[in-house]
């Protein structure tokens, strides 16, 4: 089992991967995932980015 920090540490590079649309890069981490957070957890990470984007944006123009 993995510990907190590991898993912190790889939603953080992925959300900086999202926030700097590093695409390419974004996409090879989440394949790589299996080797280390798992690649449904990874994929989770990424949906919480996209979910955050849109909350921003929509706090932002309402």
């Amino acid at each position: 089992m993995l510990t907190v920090g590991v898993k912190e540490n790889y939603f953080i590079k992925i959300r900086n991967l999202y926030l700097k649309r590093e695409y390419e890069k974004l996409f090879q981490t989440i394949l790589e995932a299996p080797k280390t957070v798992g690649l449904e957890e990874a994929l989770k990470y990424l949906e919480k980015c996209v979910i955050e984007k849109r909350l921003q944006w929509l706090h932002e123009n309402l």
